[in-house]
């Protein structure tokens, strides 16, 4: 009974764990693709917390190659540095911001919804910035 019980908690365990891991993590973009899809303007603070999507995206590439000025820095402070967030991951304690929603058309198609994501750690500090695709295509 005991080895019954416990390979049906190590299943509902790796179950769980499979899901919880693809959940979070799902598809990210890659830097290159980054920069080749939304160019390479340099990251302003004030220009990127007045701006819209595109003023957004195109700064992305040059925030993700200097994400290290905002590695360690606590969440709440993000918001306080790039204004509201716009997107959402998992939690609302994540700083997420939308650079592209599935509505707009790229190269006669569209995408899906894409957002920077700021990771947390333990601590609620950033510990990497991604770009993430929150959605769907359309």
């Amino acid at each position: 009974m005991k080895r019954k019980f416990l390979a049906v908690g190590l299943v509902g365990f790796v179950t769980c764990s499979v899901f919880a891991s693809k959940f979070l993590k799902r598809e990210t973009m890659p830097l290159l693709k980054v920069c080749e899809r939304w160019g390479e303007r340099k990251f302003e603070i004030s220009s990127f917390k007045s701006g819209d999507e595109s003023v957004k995206a195109s700064m992305t590439c040059d925030l993700l190659k200097n994400q290290k000025q905002f590695i360690g820095i606590n969440n709440t402070k993000i918001r306080s540095i790039l204004g509201d967030y716009d997107g959402h991951y998992f939690s609302e304690s994540f700083p997420t911001y939308i650079i592209r929603t599935a509505t707009s058309i790229e190269d006669g198609k569209k995408n899906g919804t894409w957002q920077l994501l700021f990771l947390l750690d333990r601590k609620q500090n950033i510990s990497e910035i991604v770009v993430h695709k929150n959605c769907c295509d359309l």
